[in-house]
């Protein structure tokens, strides 16, 4: 997977940040372990985080099969996992561990205690530059 980032929205036109030369940030093809680095834990606001997967963890494509791994079962007073669809806010037990995890996808983490977010190998999903991954971001 190689990357770069394009912002625009409807009265700016395109800006590009690429690295030095026009060559993308870095190129990656796979982790022979998927980590989530520098989490941060607690119990207030500021300890919640947004995480996401660029890569497909083998294996395991729900999310309940990532986390629990992991976090062990889920338990509102030890971890919580939300994310955000369709303008309100999605807590684990109301659907989240059932989803797929998907490319582009984001939740927001918080655990209690410091724990290792370590999920095993994962592949990239094969993007580069000729064939980009587009996010639409939506109002919200």
């Amino acid at each position: 997977m190689e990357y770069y980032f394009i912002a625009s929205d409807a009265n700016n036109p395109s800006i590009e940040k690429k690295d030095v030369g026009d060559k993308p940030f870095k190129i990656l093809r796979g982790s022979t372990n998927v980590a989530v680095p520098q989490l941060s834990f607690g119990t207030g606001v500021k300890d919640y985080q947004i995480i996401s997967f660029p890569y497909k963890i083998q294996d395991r494509l729900q999310v309940q099969d990532v986390f629990e791994q992991v976090m062990g079962s889920y338990d509102k007073k030890k971890w919580r996992l939300f994310q955000y669809r369709d303008g309100r806010t999605v807590e684990y037990s109301e659907g989240v561990s059932a989803s797929t995890i998907e490319q582009g996808q984001a939740y927001w983490f918080i655990s209690k205690t410091e724990k290792t977010l370590s999920f095993g190998k994962g592949e990239t999903y094969g993007n580069s530059l000729s064939k980009p991954f587009t996010l639409q971001l939506k109002k919200g």
